[in-house]
């Protein structure tokens, strides 16, 4: 079988191969072999999109603008940088070489680049802010924040940002025309498993992460988002692909129009909560207002300046590991007592030991507490109650008894037959 010839390259065709190589390169095209294929692709580290090889063939046609050349696709593939992959590393260099490997990783993180060095920013901005958060003392924290997450998207903070408040504040205005553009990487989830399920790459993909009013169904979502909200690593799980743990640089903010998204616990210092947002007057000059902002940010130039305003806002007095106390959170904190939990304390007072089905009876007998002899939290907070469950024999019949942890199960099974019948 005859071999087809490479095309032999004049001198002025190697000259414009080398000029579209580099034009490639500056468009963020690499090559990469991905995992469990034999073919060569092109990757974009700017948008992490793919291309076949057959690809050059139609662009450096469109390049060339006319101009006749030959083309060898081998010659410009072997120009490319050759990655084993991606990795999110903000300010990082364009390519992460691998310390043990040497294998080499497109670095898909970008920074906004303003055209204008300007940060005179319209008067707009200012009262925006100053609407949202009405407290000097909050809106300075969460500026700050905002500023530090642009500044230093390297650095991850270990605590986050929470706005509980009225609908149509602008919480969504901020996300969308602002930090979206700003800051590049972002997302918006609507539950929790968007961030903790298998498979989610989201923390290490991601500089900002809006949690849009997402409600934790149970304890467990509670307990795996604690566990995400102050680690600067994560696991994560690819399909078909390597699983590990990576650095993750991603700050949240939750929004919630609930005045208690989260149940927090005393000592909680993973969340900034701040007061919750209100309109100025009413959602007509919210909106009014946040028109003639729109308008002002479509100008040419506008988020260059914001961008700059940030770039130089003062972080005096910030702290990306330690959360600032506010009145917010302790407010959210007293909110969080547990109901059922004192409900449950309580009623085994008076009854130590006892069946399951007695106490969601018992728990029945309180109008408030009514609801909860259905909740799939009851046995959790059983045992966070200090109770413990024991198979035991009572009238030659095997049932379960719970009792506290420290009463040994014969004492329990002698104090559950000698006490006066259940109600």
């Amino acid at each position: 079988m005859a071999v087809e010839e490479k095309p032999k390259l004049t001198e002025e065709e190697r000259k414009l191969h080398a000029e579209y190589i580099n034009d490639l390169v500056s468009r963020g095209f690499c090559k990469m072999d991905p995992a469990g294929s034999n073919t060569t692709i092109l990757f974009n580290r700017f948008d992490s999109s793919r291309e076949g090889l057959s690809y050059i063939g139609n662009d450096f046609d469109s390049w060339l603008h006319g101009r006749e050349c030959n083309i060898s696709i081998p010659y410009i593939q072997k120009g490319l940088k050759h990655i084993s992959g991606q990795i999110f590393v903000p300010d990082g260099p364009d390519y992460v070489v691998a310390p043990k490997s040497k294998r080499t990783f497109a670095n898909t993180s970008q920074r906004y680049a303003p055209e204008t060095e300007s940060a005179d920013v319209s008067p707009l901005v200012i009262e925006f802010f100053e609407r949202l958060f009405p407290s000097a003392i909050e809106r300075k924290t969460i500026l700050q924040w905002i500023a530090h997450m642009i500044q230093f998207p390297g650095q991850r903070p270990s605590w986050h940002i929470m706005l509980p408040s009225e609908s149509g504040v602008g919480k969504g205005f901020l996300c969308e025309y602002i930090l979206d553009p700003l800051v590049i990487h972002t997302a918006t989830v609507k539950n929790y498993k968007a961030m903790t399920g298998q498979f989610s790459s989201l923390l290490a993909k991601y500089t900002f992460i809006l949690i849009d009013d997402a409600k934790a169904k149970s304890d467990a979502s509670q307990t795996e988002l604690k566990s995400i909200l102050s680690e600067e690593r994560t696991f994560v799980e690819q399909k078909f692909g390597d699983a590990g743990m990576v650095n993750t640089y991603s700050r949240m903010m939750l929004a919630s129009n609930e005045d208690r998204p989260l149940i927090l616990e005393k000592g909680e210092r993973r969340w900034f909560v701040a007061t919750k947002l209100k309109h100025r007057k009413d959602q007509e000059d919210t909106n009014q207002f946040l028109a003639r902002l729109f308008e002002w940010l479509q100008l040419p130039g506008s988020l260059d300046k914001v961008y700059n305003w940030f770039m130089q806002t003062d972080l005096t007095g910030f702290h990306h590991k330690q959360c600032p106390d506010s009145a917010g959170l302790q407010k959210m904190i007293a909110m969080s007592s547990d109901p059922y939990a004192e409900g449950i304390k309580h009623w085994t007072e008076s009854n130590p030991v006892f069946t399951y089905g007695e106490l969601k009876t018992g728990l029945l007998l309180d109008q408030s507490l009514a609801d909860m002899r259905n909740d799939r939290r009851l046995g959790h907070l059983i045992r966070e109650a200090g109770f413990v469950t024991s198979r035991v024999r009572v009238d030659k019949k095997q049932m379960s008894l719970y009792h506290p942890a420290d009463m040994p199960q014969d004492i329990a099974r002698l104090q559950w037959e000698s006490r006066p019948a259940f109600p």
